[in-house]
């Protein structure tokens, strides 16, 4: 198996996993001041693996093109991947 493939499966089975245990996601939770503190943690984690992208492969790895290609993929066909009642609606 490649790494996209195992990456991409594992990010699926986690995230289907989640949906299972805790259930749907109250979106309203996501509103200010809340989401500049998701920006601040999203930030948080981006710059030490930028810096850190020489030392650690899999930080290299995820910069590089493939890995950008690989996520757009997954993010396409994560909901036909799911059964009907786990796919987020509007």
């Amino acid at each position: 198996m490649t790494k996209i493939t195992l990456i991409g499966g594992g990010l699926f089975a986690v995230g289907l996993a989640l949906q299972l245990t805790l259930g749907p996601i109250d979106w309203s939770l996501f509103a200010a001041p809340v989401n500049w503190i998701m920006l601040g943690l999203l930030l948080g984690v981006l710059v030490p693996m930028f810096l850190l992208r020489k030392r650690v492969y899999a930080f290299e790895w995820m910069m590089h093109g493939k890995a950008a290609v690989a996520s757009i993929a997954w993010a396409f066909s994560w909901p036909s991947l799911l059964p009907h009642w786990a796919v987020p609606t509007c």
